[in-house]
């Protein structure tokens, strides 16, 4: 997946990240998709999810998941530099 990544670190890198968000990044994907999903179920038009004001509290939270496991994604990769330079 990153063997076009030529500095050993940087793959390196890019892997420890990937590996360590790819799990929680799918779950938070799934969680928005199982909700709107269910809204539309419960609302019985998919015209509800075709406004702002839907998809506003999904977004900011969805957003801030996303943050907290991309930060932890690079600090598992900082970690894998750390160990590599010793």
């Amino acid at each position: 997946m990153f063997e076009w990544i030529k500095d050993d670190k940087a793959r390196a890198f890019a892997y420890r990240t990937w590996n360590t968000i790819k799990v929680p990044l799918v779950a938070v994907l799934g969680v928005v998709v199982v909700t709107v999903i269910l809204d539309v179920i419960e609302a019985g038009t998919v015209s509800i999810v075709a406004s702002w004001t839907y998809w506003d509290s999904i977004v900011v939270v969805a957003l801030k998941a996303l943050a907290g496991i991309l930060g932890i994604g690079v600090a598992a990769g900082g970690d894998k530099l750390v160990r590599m330079s010793k």
